[in-house]
């Protein structure tokens, strides 16, 4: 591939720029030209639907072309190759638009969540599939991918880009129509669905499911710990006698990190929001379900709730479907949750 090609790999001209830049329109061409290795070479640049370039060496009055022969390597012919790679790369971030898929609709989906989140796609397996990650923790929220269209069960043969989001499993067969909407391709079905990028849905609507999905990888400091009962335990026998408690501990917590206690069977609610005061303390306890955890932690409950507010069924709709550990809510529960407070 030539040096041109390399530099400017999917990427889109915006005219306009070009001519702010000095492009000057001769015909149906664009041209630029510059004196580099002080005046004693001029490099021109023409761009008719892509960009090339030349050398030509001034005093000799004819074209320069050692510096695209990868063998020559010597500094004379590196100081020009870098000088004619550095113009390139000028123009190309000052007049170009990086396209990072294949259709339009695929890039000005890009474009926003780079201005949205600054998370720019990554490609784990080759250069046309595009993850978008939180940069907080890794966790994917977008994948955007080409596959041919028939893959979606539809009579076309060519290639198309697809979205792949996270939704709630309700959402997902609410929207699925089999024409813009489908069963995910390629990931869990339940969890993820895919939107064809073929404009027929607007970047806004897009967008905004986006979001939805970017949200189930935001993390808070608010965990959610199940109580079932076990071993004899009365949980609302217990807080109706006392307002701090310790707890086994197995996820990171630090004090000051608020904790909501799921009570199961036969409440099967959030009843309590208790704050951490102690954290990580080594666990001294000798009981046999107790003992597996190396630390504990001490809470202080600051509210109870009615049974019928935070029932499991609100859970599942704002993003938790199973209260089976201690685990963070989701960013939608916490919302959700502190709606009054905001």
């Amino acid at each position: 591939m030539s040096i041109e090609g390399e530099i400017f790999l999917r990427y889109k001209v915006d005219i306009n720029k070009l001519v702010k830049y000095g492009f000057t329109k001769e015909n149906n061409l664009y041209k630029y030209s510059k004196l580099i290795m002080n005046n004693k070479f001029r490099v021109d640049i023409i761009y008719d639907n892509k960009i090339k370039g030349s050398i030509y060496d001034i005093n000799l009055e004819e074209e320069y072309t050692n510096y695209r022969v990868k063998d020559m390597i010597g500094e004379y012919v590196s100081n020009i190759r870098e000088e004619f790679k550095s113009i390139l790369l000028d123009i190309r971030d000052k007049c170009f638009l990086k396209e990072y898929f294949m259709s339009e609709q695929a890039n000005r989906i890009s474009y926003q969540l780079i201005k949205i989140y600054n998370d720019y796609p990554d490609y784990p397996w080759d250069d046309v599939n595009g993850v978008f990650r939180n940069k907080a923790n890794n966790k994917w929220y977008a994948l955007i991918m080409e596959i041919n269209e028939n893959k979606l069960d539809k009579n076309e043969d060519k290639l198309v880009n697809i979205l792949n989001i996270k939704l709630d499993e309700d959402k997902i067969q609410e929207l699925i129509d089999n024409k813009s909407y489908f069963e995910c391709y390629h990931m869990n079905k339940k969890s993820w669905i895919t939107i064809l990028l073929d404009n027929s849905l607007s970047d806004k609507e897009i967008i905004n499911l986006i979001k939805i999905s970017h949200s189930y990888t935001e993390e808070v400091n608010e965990w959610i710990i199940p109580s079932s009962g076990d071993y004899g335990f009365d949980i609302v026998d217990y807080f109706n006698k006392n307002n701090e408690i310790v707890w086994h501990q197995n996820i990171k917590v630090n004090v000051g990190d608020i904790v909501y206690i799921y009570a199961g069977k036969p409440y099967s609610c959030i009843m309590y929001k208790a704050k951490v005061i102690e954290s990580n303390i080594p666990n001294t306890q000798t009981h046999e379900y107790f003992s597996k955890y190396k630390y504990v932690m001490k809470l202080k409950i600051i509210k109870k709730y009615p049974e019928d507010l935070y029932t499991f069924k609100v859970l599942c709709e704002n993003g938790v479907k199973a209260v089976r550990g201690q685990r963070r809510i989701t960013k939608n529960l916490s919302e959700y949750m502190n709606k009054d407070l905001q």
